[in-house]
């Protein structure tokens, strides 16, 4: 069976809480102890301080040593069990819990009362007013340890790791006629004036959008885009650059990636250079 979430690597969890309900046992032994102390001492009925103890101490210990059972038994609980089977399970671990506790507190008793005190145990399990008057504070010990266990891993249990959002990708407007295209700037591999149009290179797409190439080169610089201008009548993506290749004068061809040769001009030498680096990279 698989181990359900809530209760995965929960080693360094389990000391703590274990140490929670070590203090917790510790305080209800004293108490329980000096209270019976008390009420002997107001009754005026004699029982020996050792006895007290001993019926406390065997009580107690005890279910300290079946609350470091707990880690083992919920660790093995079925993944996602719904509120039936976990009610059920709840159920099973309270009847092995009361039925173990009684039944080991009687066990230690019965081995230790004669030669302490030189008599036995007085105690009958088959008594059913027995089992009716210890289930109820088992069932109480039963559900503090529970309790226990889960708030503490619900404090120690890590914060869900943020949802993974898609990255957003700045697009720019192309108006084509009556149609406004909408185009990831990083999509447009490069784009050349027309006129009083641009022609808008993408991947298997070409726009002829009603703009000047200054209005698309600030609109590429506003999206982050790493477009640079290599020519008046033209721009490239520095991504899609290949090669650049000399031709005298200062001026250059840039060879993409999708086998297109666009012109450039020393008039961008700054633009030139980083299409320089890039492709050296």
């Amino acid at each position: 069976m698989l181990r359900p979430a809530i209760f995965r690597d929960r080693s360094s969890t389990d000391r703590w809480v274990l140490l929670a309900v070590a203090v917790m046992v510790t305080i209800s032994l004293m108490v329980a102890v000096f209270s019976r102390l008390g009420d002997a001492a107001r009754n005026q009925i004699y029982q020996p301080a050792l006895e007290i103890w001993l019926l406390e101490l065997s009580s107690h210990l005890t279910i300290l040593a079946l609350a470091a059972l707990f880690p083992a038994v919920l660790s093995r609980l079925p993944t996602t069990p719904g509120p039936a089977r976990s009610l059920a399970f709840a159920a099973l671990g309270f009847t092995a819990f009361a039925g173990l506790h009684i039944s080991l507190t009687y066990l230690v008793r019965e081995i230790l009362f004669p030669p302490l005190f030189g008599r036995p145990y007085e105690l009958n399990l088959a008594d059913p007013g027995v089992w009716l008057y210890e289930l109820p504070k088992d069932l109480l010990a039963y559900l503090v340890i529970l309790v226990i266990f889960l708030a503490g891993t619900l404090i120690a249990r890590p914060p869900p790791p943020a949802p993974e959002t898609k990255a957003r990708r700045p697009r720019i407007a192309l108006r084509s006629g009556s149609t406004v295209r909408l185009v990831a700037a990083t999509d447009i591999v490069h784009a050349r004036s027309a006129g009083n149009y641009v022609e808008v290179f993408a991947p298997s797409q070409a726009i002829l959008a009603r703009m000047t190439l200054r209005d698309l080169e600030r609109q590429l610089a506003e999206a982050g885009s790493d477009h640079v201008r290599v020519h008046r009548t033209c721009l490239v993506h520095l991504g899609h650059v290949t090669a650049v290749t000399p031709t005298g004068e200062g001026d250059v061809e840039v060879t993409l990636d999708t086998g297109v040769v666009v012109p450039g001009s020393r008039r961008y030498r700054d633009n030139l250079d980083r299409l320089t680096l890039k492709t050296g990279e």
